[in-house]
């Protein structure tokens, strides 16, 4: 059955799962909800950069989110006569159209050329492009900001951040801009420590600042919804303006910076932090529960986009 029939064919591109990279994980979660939702979505995998990528099939559970659905193709035929009228998702950082498929969606998880510095992604102007935010793309076909953190995130029950007892540093992708150091007195979190995200999430239901140098982590926004406030130690690579306006969730961001916290005792600036801070909480667990709804709207938009109908 083609497009034309009751289900869509999508083809996504994505390295093989990981939990700590919010990317791969909403490209996995992308091809599972196709797949709940009544489609056919498969995925193939990469790894490498440019002319060295290398394209391959998995049966290894390993690769896969034990918690999704996937639809697997493993033999060459197969995928080739399946990949006739699909659509193909890749994400930024794919060059061109290496799988050579007719209809392709380009899925901005983050600023094109920003981690391939320099390469741009050569799209055709038939592309669809699909952005994870409105900083990746002036002028997307579609918006799909969705939060997808473990629900141990949360300050249920915990304290308001300025009465917390620590405060956390994460350099993340800093160090690739400009130098870096830890906050004197704060704690350092890492990609790989606390090594579980309970872990990660009983620090930062604990932590009052939260000092990062990478602006567009997703563990800052584990952060802000564990109630702890984010302080911006750089604006790279993206702007100030950008930052402290959150356009995804259509809320500004109080401008605070390191030196302000060294003096920060006004009550009506606290109260102002502590205000977004319940307004961003809310906005980001609303974001998660249209999820589907929002994949419905999609794919009926690839469709007369495509002229699929």
């Amino acid at each position: 059955m083609n497009l034309k029939g009751k289900y869509m064919k999508f083809i996504i591109a994505t390295r093989v799962f990981n939990s700590k990279s919010q990317g791969c994980i909403l490209l996995h979660k992308v091809a599972h909800t196709l797949n709940k939702i009544g489609h056919q979505a498969t995925v193939i995998f990469f790894n490498g950069h440019g002319s060295e990528t290398q394209w391959f099939f998995s049966n290894d559970e390993n690769h896969f989110c034990s918690e999704y659905s996937y639809h697997l193709i493993n033999d060459n035929l197969i995928f080739e006569n399946f990949k006739n009228n699909a659509i193909i998702i890749y994400p930024e950082i794919i060059t061109g159209n290496p799988l050579g498929g007719k209809n392709i969606v380009r899925y901005m998880l983050n600023r094109e050329g920003l981690i391939k510095e320099g390469v741009k992604i050569n799209p055709s102007k038939r592309d669809f492009i699909l952005t994870h935010s409105l900083n990746y793309h002036n002028k997307p076909d579609f918006h799909l900001f969705n939060y997808d953190g473990d629900r141990s995130f949360n300050c249920d029950g915990t304290k308001v951040f300025y009465e917390r007892e620590f405060d956390v540093t994460y350099l993340g992708k800093g160090p690739k801009y400009g130098h870096c150091f830890i906050v004197p007195g704060s704690k350092e979190i890492t990609r790989d420590w606390p090594s579980s995200k309970q872990e990660l999430a009983n620090m930062l239901r604990s932590t009052r600042y939260f000092y990062t140098w990478d602006c567009q982590t997703a563990t800052g926004v584990d952060a802000i919804l564990c109630g702890a406030f984010p302080i911006y130690m750089s604006y790279a690579p993206i702007t100030k303006n950008e930052i402290y306006n959150w356009k995804d969730l259509g809320i500004s961001i109080p401008e605070v910076s390191y030196d302000d916290t060294k003096l920060l005792n006004s009550s009506v600036k606290l109260i102002e932090m502590k205000s977004y801070l319940e307004i961003a909480a809310n906005k980001l667990n609303e974001s998660s529960k249209h999820w589907f709804s929002n994949i419905e709207i999609l794919t009926q938009k690839l469709k007369f986009h495509f002229k699929l109908y």
